[in-house]
């Protein structure tokens, strides 16, 4: 056990090495993005050492992308135990990134269709019903076919 404990740049670089995807694929820089909502500069200059200060919602984006607490990041360790963590926790871990990104994707289309109707809703009779003409066109250009009593 080492007096020197590990660095932000470290800790961040222990992640992409030791929390990856179920096939053992490592993390990128978008799978991060995507999870946690971290952009690709902040993600660079924090792994480089060029960013020592960040941001509070950072460490939440990275923790979060990650699945680790977010006392990693605080909890002063030594290289070494940061290493003995991550591979207590990767082997202890129940719910793979694969599985995080399936549901954010599938919360992502949710929201996005909330959004839709959300502004649909602001339309006049005639406007909704243009909006709706619309979407039984693409829905209909995609092989969907629905109709009023199936969408109740």
């Amino acid at each position: 056990m080492s007096d020197e404990h590990a660095s932000m740049a470290t800790k961040l670089d222990l992640l992409f090495e030791y929390i990856t995807h179920p096939d053992g694929k490592r993390l990128t820089y978008d799978d991060v993005t995507r999870l946690g909502g971290v952009d690709r500069a902040s993600i660079s200059r924090m792994r480089t050492g060029k960013k020592l200060e960040p941001a509070f919602q950072t460490m939440v984006g990275f923790a979060t992308a990650f699945g680790v607490p977010l006392s990693y990041f605080a909890t002063p360790m030594d290289e070494e135990e940061v290493r003995d963590f991550l591979t207590a926790y990767a082997s202890d871990h129940d719910e793979s990134v694969l599985t995080r990104l399936e549901k954010q994707e599938q919360t992502k289309a949710e929201r996005e269709a909330q959004a839709i109707a959300m502004r649909a809703a602001q339309l006049d009779d005639e406007g909704r019903q243009a909006v709706a003409a619309m979407i039984d066109y693409v829905l209909k250009s995609q092989g969907i076919n629905l109709t009023l009593e199936e969408e109740a």
